[in-house]
């Protein structure tokens, strides 16, 4: 959700600057910076894009930058951060809610509404407590106390010292070079610093000129985030860049080492059991994986979206594993579901994008999809990566190991240019102007059909829907009228019944498939090729992700950037 960079040390405009920069792919609808300058604390804050700033910062040895996703209060300039002290002794940035502003507005005697900003509120009752004669830090420890939800704050003071708490929301130190530094992840200062560590819970740190950080344990750890420059590399936008990056990212998946991954693997077979969970797309790789190893290995694994949990804790038993998917390592849902888990002692395996987050570092083993950077909102690279990860998984708890992956990079590499994007581009324009989509796929294909639809519906906002094709006939089939777009994904037998039946209504058909599927009007290549049908069936998600991007395009929309949706769900 929220970003918040903050840079301690000479030219400390220009590192947050470019530090916020990286933190765009979070997703945001305003950004802020404030700095410590001779007369004081400054701010500039905007609900523009962040790549169209032209204003310069001045020359600060302290500085703080925020991207905004709205929560409370609308996306206007006054919402946007640094919120200022009226008393003009402080700026504050938020991520998170706080859950209980209402009550803490109440209790306080202060005229504040559900529509207001909640980081406003907590502004205001610090104030109230340096009023009384409270420091600063002693004021921001005791507003904080009173705060329920997952959330991050970081203070800067006018006497060129910042201060930082942190519960449940993400927060680093980051130090190197004569240089300190506060980030919501490590992506963000891994150009700059060499080493972070995540801040406490609950306890405020401060951090004086330079880099003398007092509040933090002597737990600081090599930063292993990219830091290559995020460029589009000749690419329009970022989410095309990293579809066509999938020739590299899937096949890694199987060339890798995973610490741990042959000691969780063995745990599995062990206890006979799996508990899969992730929130949003993760809860479709989830789904993914989980039907992969039943299907392959006869295993009783359950996919249970994070946010229903409590549902399915009830069927597992005290130390068995528990695989949570997420790309960012920050999903409220899914570290709320591990802390739920654990607390019935099951054991925690992750498997996220984003080193030195929250979700690793919760779980006894850490698995990493090394897709490097993903800026676009849209999860792709990470989500097939994830997908391999679990076909990696299957193949070993079905005692057969080999698999083709440079096979498989070989197709792949050959499958994704820029024909097969062209090919899409007329498939789209032919079914842009439609407000609804549907997706129906059968077996593995199911999830395939389940990440089209939640692509096409993210990035072209058209309502898009995924059935299994044996649901069709029971009730899907009444919300076809003519015109309206279905996508398919091929299955044999059952696929050409549900074109015939859908045709028959006059849908338009668009065919995921290597053949000629009688009565589609649009035929879209699947991959192929690969001689592991694991290793194919990822790739086949493919065209959807394809046909997202270009519907976007052709509805005049941003993909990298979908309103209302952030690449890191922080709150709940």
């Amino acid at each position: 959700m929220c970003g918040i960079v903050l840079v301690s040390g000479p030219g400390s405009e220009n590192r947050v600057r470019r530090g916020l920069a990286r933190l765009r792919y979070r997703g945001y609808d305003s950004y802020g910076f404030g700095w410590v300058s001779d007369t004081g604390l400054d701010d500039w804050r905007s609900t523009e894009d962040l790549d169209d700033m032209v204003e310069t910062l001045p020359a600060s040895t302290l500085a703080l930058g925020h991207t905004r996703w709205a929560t409370h209060g609308g996306v206007t300039v006054e919402n946007a951060h640094p919120h200022r002290s009226q008393r003009g002794a402080f700026l504050l940035v938020h991520n998170g809610i706080v859950e209980n502003a209402a009550a803490l507005s109440v209790a306080a005697g202060l005229d504040w509404r559900g529509g207001d900003s909640d980081t406003a509120l907590v502004v205001r009752l610090i104030d109230r407590q340096l009023d009384r004669g409270v420091i600063l830090q002693e004021a921001l420890a005791s507003v904080f106390a009173d705060i329920e939800g997952r959330n991050a704050l970081v203070v800067l003071a006018d006497c060129g010292t910042a201060f930082a708490i942190r519960h449940g929301s993400p927060l680093l130190a980051g130090r190197g070079a004569g240089h300190a530094y506060l980030a919501s992840d490590a992506l963000s200062i891994a150009p700059f610093a060499d080493e972070c560590q995540p801040l406490p819970e609950g306890t405020v740190c401060s951090l004086e000129p330079g880099e003398s950080f007092t509040g933090l344990r002597d737990h600081w750890q090599p930063i292993t985030a990219s830091a290559e420059d995020l460029e589009l590399e000749g690419h329009s936008h970022y989410m095309i860049k990293e579809i066509m990056e999938q020739w590299q990212t899937i096949p890694r998946q199987f060339q890798v080492d995973q610490a741990g991954f042959d000691e969780f693997a063995a745990l599995v077979r062990q206890k006979g059991r799996l508990l899969v969970t992730g929130a949003g797309g993760a809860a479709i790789t989830a789904g993914h994986i989980a039907h992969a190893i039943r299907q392959e290995t006869g295993l009783m694994v359950i996919d249970a979206p994070a946010y229903d949990i409590g549902s399915w804790l009830p069927l597992a038993q005290k130390g068995d594993p528990l695989l949570a998917v997420s790309q960012s390592g920050e999903t409220a849902d899914t570290l709320a579901a591990v802390e739920a888990a654990k607390t019935r002692g099951l054991i925690i395996a992750s498997l996220t994008n984003m080193p030195h987050a929250g979700l690793p570092a919760a779980s006894a083993f850490a698995f990493a999809n090394h897709c490097g950077p993903e800026v676009c909102v849209l999860s792709t690279k990470s989500a097939t990566a994830q997908m391999a990860f679990g076909a990696r998984l299957t193949r070993r708890l079905a005692g057969a190991d080999a698999f083709p992956a440079d096979q498989l990079a070989t197709e792949l590499s050959q499958y994704l240019d820029d024909s097969l994007s062209e090919r899409v581009k007329p498939v789209a324009a032919a079914v842009a102007g439609r407000d609804h989509l549907y997706v129906l796929g059968q077996g593995a294909h199911l999830w395939s059909a389940r990440m089209a639809a939640l692509n096409i519906k993210e990035a072209s906002y058209i309502h898009a829907e995924a059935f299994s094709t044996g649901e069709l006939k029971h009730g899907v089939i009444a919300l076809i009228e003519p015109g309206t777009p279905v996508v398919v994904f091929d299955h044999g037998g059952l696929t050409d019944n549900a074109v015939a039946e859908v045709s028959a209504r006059g849908a338009v058909v668009i065919a995921i498939s290597n053949r000629v599927v009688p009565g589609a009007t649009w035929h879209l290549p699947l991959a192929g090729g690969c001689d592991d049908p694991l290793g194919a069936g990822i790739a086949d998600i493919i065209p959807g992700q394809l046909l997202a991007y270009h519907l976007a395009l052709s509805r005049g929309l941003n993909p990298d950037r979908p309103r209302n949706l952030a690449k890191s769900v922080t709150v709940m």
